[in-house]
């Protein structure tokens, strides 16, 4: 199990990228879910730009889910569309190096990545995995809301 650690983005370091498709330029595009708002994402996740992470398990995780959302909580990964889940489906991870890229063009997002303003990015590498690779990072759980499980944890006053 992958242990979950605050990632601050300092310079030079591996950042990882990844897709259910196969292509040679990494290109800037904008998380898109009907009901966003409604299941709490962040505006920072849903801008039109190259989102990458330090960690190969949390790109994984990003690409190897089915359509729908996907929730990350506490070494835990759930599926909105769960029983869509193809653990044989390719997950591509591409690689680049943040010296490649101006550091005045990254945009720390959260602990677990970072966001970039270009177009494109040229990979240095690109490696396939299946998703079901991703449960050698997380533990597989029942879908819940992210919204929901926010007010189960809120303390109750009677």
């Amino acid at each position: 199990m992958l242990s979950l650690s605050l990632f601050c983005y300092t310079g030079n370091m591996k950042l990882y990228h990844a897709s259910k498709h196969r292509f040679d330029v990494i290109k800037r595009s904008q998380a898109k879910h009907e009901a966003a708002e409604e299941f709490g994402v962040p505006e920072a996740e849903l801008q039109n730009k190259i989102y990458l992470t330090p960690s190969v398990g949390f790109a994984i995780a990003m690409a190897a889910g089915p359509n729908g959302m996907t929730s990350l909580r506490d070494g835990t990964i759930s599926f909105e569309n769960a029983d869509e889940f193809d653990p044989e489906r390719p997950v591509y991870v591409y690689e680049v190096e943040s010296d490649d890229i101006g550091a005045e063009l990254i945009e720390q997002i959260d602990d677990d990545q970072v966001a970039v303003d270009l177009d494109e990015l040229q990979p240095t590498h690109v490696q396939e995995f299946k998703a079901k690779d991703v449960f050698e990072h997380y533990e597989l759980v029942k879908w819940s809301r992210p919204n929901e499980l926010a007010n189960e944890l809120k303390p109750k006053f009677s």
